[in-house]
């Protein structure tokens, strides 16, 4: 029922669930024949950025590290996976 009522494409369910001996507010949204949940915040909840990195060090790329990382920024790594014959490219 749940399901039927929110496949209205602007439609999404608001509830409460229990993970960890603690509620939080859960959002519901259909997806294929099934429902997604997403897990909602409250604001005091969220921590700036800066909180998370700050202790991350700069780190010095290489000049041989910025070469062979040009493949892999390109999507395609070099000689280290082949494709199955027959199956689709990523």
């Amino acid at each position: 029922m749940i399901l039927y009522v929110l496949e209205a494409p602007t439609r999404v369910a608001i509830g409460r669930v229990v993970l960890t001996n603690r509620e939080h507010i859960i959002a519901l949204e259909p997806l294929d024949k099934g429902l997604v949940g997403t897990l909602l915040r409250y604001p005091y909840e969220v921590r700036g950025e800066a909180e998370y990195f700050d202790d991350i060090q700069d780190v010095k790329v290489t000049a041989g590290e910025e070469a062979a990382s040009g493949d892999l920024r390109a999507g395609r790594p070099k000689g280290r996976c082949r494709i199955r014959e027959g199956a689709e490219a990523p």
